[in-house]
């Protein structure tokens, strides 16, 4: 298994050739498991180096996504509806964060739940 990850990383910007279907499947449970055991800490820790993890999370799946299309005969342009299915991720899991300061007012106005807002 660590051949593979380490195939994957070799090949991160390598959009060219074809890979096998059990070969992108532990690629891809691993890389997805390593995103939410490091990125659940770092989005709490420091927010910004968990913006920079996922932009280098993000290029070597995509690459290993456009070669396992090829295999299957489709263009690596399909891959766009597989990122915009993970902006959809990203921007739920952001909907779903608390408020910034729980009582304190922001930029943006007070914070409905001390002024009485929608529950």
């Amino acid at each position: 298994m660590l051949n593979i990850i380490l195939h994957g990383y070799r090949n991160a910007f390598n959009f060219d050739g074809r890979d096998r279907r059990r070969t992108f499947g532990i690629f891809l449970l691993i890389h997805f498991a390593v995103l939410i055991a490091a990125g659940s800490i770092l989005i709490k820790l420091l927010p910004t180096a968990f913006f920079l993890f996922v932009v280098v999370w993000f290029v070597p799946l995509i690459s290993f996504l456009v070669r396992r299309l090829h295999d299957i005969n489709l263009s690596g342009w399909w891959a766009l509806l597989g990122c915009l299915i993970f902006i959809v991720f990203v921007v739920v899991m952001l909907f779903a964060e608390p408020s910034s300061h729980e009582d304190v007012d922001n930029r943006f106005g007070p914070n409905p739940r001390t002024t009485g807002g929608a529950h």
